[in-house]
């Protein structure tokens, strides 16, 4: 049997695999509950991905320290669903639509897409462990993958566990994230240009701390893009 033959014979059989494990198992849309087809490996149905409001543009006011930061959508409906999903009930499966959309956003950036490495806003170890990913690192290798980059994820860190963000004032979210991250070998990021990747930016505070920290070791540029922009 030639190497094409048992190539094609292995799709078929995964496929009729597939089949039937949908049919004991149907699989459904992450967001809404209604059945898609077993290929569908974004978890999402067209209906949903159609109601997405795309935003692609820049966060106004821009968070300081960084040198622009593009936010994809609008943090409401489908999209805030999606991200509730991915962040706080473990539906990692969300992570690779949403990649999806953050390479169209960078691929509509022309300013950014020049980059020498992308970088996940780093959750602190113990939050990491409680949820079991850092969803900013999902985000980001899927993106990575459609876009040809490279990720740096363990350069960045975060060193204290902080409250969470929501619900703070902007300058309750400045001083809560003050001083708490760090970058372990500076070298890594001296002359290179840095795209920050994250799941949402409301007043810029993190984005902003981040940046600082990196441009402290002479990154020579610091952006960001994020799947969406709180109100």
């Amino acid at each position: 049997m030639s190497s094409g033959n048992a190539r094609d014979i292995k799709l078929y059989a995964g496929r009729i695999a597939r089949n039937v494990l949908n049919f004991i198992f149907p699989l459904t849309c992450a967001v809404c509950g209604c059945a898609i087809p077993p290929d569908n490996t974004r978890r999402m149905c067209d209906k949903c991905r159609g109601e997405i409001e795309y935003l692609r543009s820049p966060v106004v006011p821009m968070p300081s320290w960084t040198d622009g930061v593009y936010a994809c959508c609008l943090y409401e409906g489908v999209i805030r669903e999606c991200i509730h999903l991915l962040k706080y009930k473990g539906s990692s499966c969300m992570a690779k639509p949403l990649g999806e959309i953050l390479a169209a956003c960078l691929s509509g950036a022309a300013d950014i897409a020049r980059t020498d490495f992308i970088v996940p806003v780093p959750l602190h170890r113990r939050s990491r462990l409680k949820r079991g990913f850092n969803q900013s690192e999902l985000l980001a290798r899927e993106m990575a993958k459609l876009c040809n980059m490279k990720v740096e994820k363990h350069n960045l860190v975060k060193i204290k566990n902080t409250r969470s963000q929501v619900n703070l004032s902007k300058e309750e979210r400045e001083a809560n994230v003050k001083g708490v991250f760090r970058v372990c070998n500076p070298v890594i990021f001296r002359g290179k240009n840095i795209i920050l990747i994250d799941d949402v930016c409301t007043t810029g505070a993190t984005m902003s701390e981040c940046a600082r920290v990196l441009k402290s070791c002479d990154a020579a540029g610091v952006r960001g893009i994020v799947i969406a922009h709180g109100r």
